[in-house]
């Protein structure tokens, strides 16, 4: 998991990454992404309550995420708040399926170094 100082927390910050960020979109989770003013990314994970009911699944999923993007992370552009929302397909998917799920995400909306 990111420490603390690498996750979007501000209620601020997520408010303006659902109404200014860019969007792109997947079969298993979409993300919205801004820039910000530091010198490294800002990412937080969301698995809504409509899609998973019991938060033992939510928070696996969380977990698995959290894990491809830390492994990663040295990968994505400097300088972005990233906010990764995830759709009922993801309930389905292995972590070899969110791996390059994420990584084609990343090509998608250009975050990729």
């Amino acid at each position: 998991m990111l420490s603390k100082k690498y996750r979007v927390k501000k209620f601020k910050d997520f408010s303006e990454l659902f109404d200014k960020g860019d969007f792109k979109s997947a079969s298993s989770f979409y993300i919205k992404y801004i820039k910000n003013n530091e010198n490294y990314t800002k990412i937080s994970v969301v698995v809504p309550k409509k899609i998973a009911k019991l938060a033992i699944t939510r928070n696996r999923i969380k977990r698995q995420l959290s894990e491809i993007i830390r492994l990663k992370y040295k990968e994505i552009q400097p300088g972005y708040n990233i906010l990764i929302v995830c759709k009922s397909g993801v309930l389905t998917m292995q972590y070899g399926q969110l791996d390059r799920e994420w990584d084609y995400l990343l090509e998608k909306s250009g975050l990729k170094k």
